[in-house]
């Protein structure tokens, strides 16, 4: 069985998902394989389904792997993240956290609780994933930087999802405040946008334009919301540094009606 999964991985790196179907198929009904073998053969089966983007029968062998007991921990959280949510219908919703309850019974897991909650999250369940989260914290876990770091990211999302936005504006304003990466400076723009509060909304975009490189798609906002305060000075420069990287045409009607405009209302010396 080792060498086919090792031969099944390789066929996996090459995207070659229906030959590991073909070879898997065959598996299932060998009754020699114990239940660690078998939730192996399911975790490929379905990977190779969810490469082909077959999510329904992605979604069966995972559920499958979830049903055994005793298996090891990684094993239930990578069928756990593989899982399409929204080809899940409620009863294998509720068979999933059912599931999720008892292993995390027998053998309590920061990750399979946060897992808990990304699960709830992605089923928009927000109160019940808020509520998960905080039990982590009531616990006093110790939680590795990684695992903080993901509590705060769907406790932060969780509560935008519930309308909960001064809730999500505390956790992100702290987040900023230890780990002022790109990342979060836009997720804390978007709250101030929720918000309406429209001018630290730029502010915080004028960080993230002064301190990171910006994509196409971020020089393109930024450049509309510097026009649509009238930084007609500043938008300019935003638009030379995108036409030099190709994210603007150099004919852009938006660009070239906007400079007329502030020409226009620029006293002439």
């Amino acid at each position: 069985l080792l060498d086919t999964i090792l031969k099944i991985e390789k066929l996996l790196d090459k995207n070659l998902n229906n030959k590991v179907i073909e070879i898997l198929n065959p598996l299932f009904t060998k009754k020699s394989l114990n239940d660690f073998e078998k939730s192996s053969v399911y975790f490929l089966f379905g990977t190779a389904h969810y490469n082909l983007k077959n999510f329904s029968n992605a979604n069966t062998s995972f559920l499958s792997i979830l049903a055994y007991n005793d298996i090891p921990i990684p094993l239930y959280l990578e069928s756990l993240r593989k899982l399409s949510v929204k080809f899940l219908d409620t009863k294998q919703k509720e068979f999933v956290l059912e599931r999720i309850k008892i292993i995390n019974n027998k053998e309590k897991n920061i990750d399979m609780q946060l897992s808990l909650a990304e699960f709830l999250y992605h089923s928009s369940d927000f109160i019940r994933t808020i509520e998960t989260l905080d039990l982590v914290v009531q616990n006093e876990e110790k939680l590795t930087a990684t695992q903080l770091e993901k509590l705060n990211e769907l406790l932060f999302f969780a509560h935008v999802g519930n309308s909960e936005l001064n809730d999500a504006l505390k956790i992100i304003e702290t987040t900023v405040g230890v780990n002022p990466t790109k990342a979060n400076l836009r997720r804390l723009a978007y709250i101030y946008a929720l918000m309406n509060k429209t001018e630290n909304h730029l502010n915080i975009w004028e960080t993230i334009n002064d301190n990171f490189l910006l994509d196409r798609y971020e020089t393109k906002y930024f450049y509309e919301l510097l026009l649509k305060h009238e930084f007609h000075s500043k938008a300019e420069q935003i638009f030379n540094h995108g036409l030099e990287n190709g994210f603007f045409e150099p004919n852009e009607k938006l660009h070239n009606n906007s400079l007329n405009t502030w020409l226009q209302s620029t006293p002439s010396s």
